[in-house]
C-alpha cells in the first residue's frame, strides 16, 4: 500500500526498453526497478522501526506491573535487574 506509488511512477518504457536491450524478467526488476524504489524502501522502512519503536516506548513507559510486560520488556528487566546500580 505504502509502495504503490513508487511503482507506479515508473514507466512502463523504462521496463519494456530493458526488456528490449536483452535483460530478463529479474534482470529488468534488479537493475531498473529496484534502483528507482529504493526512496520509497528506505521511507518505508524508516517509517516502519519508528512505528514499532513507538508501540515499545508506549508499553515500556505506561506499564508498571511486571506480570503485563511483554517478552522484550521483560527480558530488558531481567537482565538489568542483575546488575548492581552505581553510585547508591
Amino acid at each position: 500500500m505504502l509502495m504503490s506509488s513508487f511503482y507506479d511512477g515508473i514507466p512502463r518504457e523504462l521496463e519494456e526498453a530493458a526488456r528490449v536491450d536483452g535483460a530478463g524478467r529479474f534482470g529488468t526488476l534488479f537493475r531498473v526497478v529496484v534502483p528507482l524504489v529504493k526512496p520509497g524502501m528506505l521511507a518505508v522502512g524508516i517509517y516502519a522501526f519508528l512505528l514499532s519503536w513507538d508501540d515499545y516506548l508506549h508499553a515500556s513507559t505506561l506499564i508498571q506491573t511486571d506480570s503485563l510486560r511483554h517478552y522484550p520488556q521483560a527480558w530488558r528487566f531481567a537482565i538489568w535487574a542483575n546488575f548492581p546500580m552505581t553510585g547508591r
